[in-house]
């Protein structure tokens, strides 16, 4: 599994957590659909199940032309809950009548814990 980055209270997760998927083979129609679960740790040996989600978008001719997908994960009750642990993602693209491509997991490692205090929306 990849690990990246780091999501912290520079990053501003409230927003959104924006993820990109460069994938060269697009088609105009394809499914892509990202796959994302919170851990409480920063191996990630301890995904939280209840928090996985998917977000399905269906391929447009202008991700096409720029070869990636744009993903904004929105901040949710689950993300506010966590305030340091890693958040573990992978993609799959469907397209008929072909086999579901899946890419590796990546993860990053998810703190918002600054000078002592929790960061959030509201501080």
């Amino acid at each position: 599994m990849a690990s990246t980055d780091v999501i912290s209270c520079g990053s501003e997760p409230w927003k959104g957590i924006p993820v990109k998927i460069q994938y060269a083979e697009l088609r105009d129609g394809d499914l892509v659909t990202l796959e994302v679960v919170l851990h409480n740790d920063y191996t990630a040996e301890s995904p939280l199940e209840r928090t996985r989600v998917s977000f399905p978008h269906t391929v447009t001719t202008d991700d096409v032309t720029s070869r990636q997908v744009r993903i904004t994960v929105p901040w949710s009750s689950d993300l506010a809950a966590l305030t340091k642990g890693s958040i573990v993602a992978r993609y799959t693209v469907e397209r008929a009548p072909h086999p579901k491509a899946t890419s590796v997991q990546n993860m990053v490692k998810y703190n918002r814990i600054r000078a002592g205090n929790v960061c959030g929306p509201d501080n």
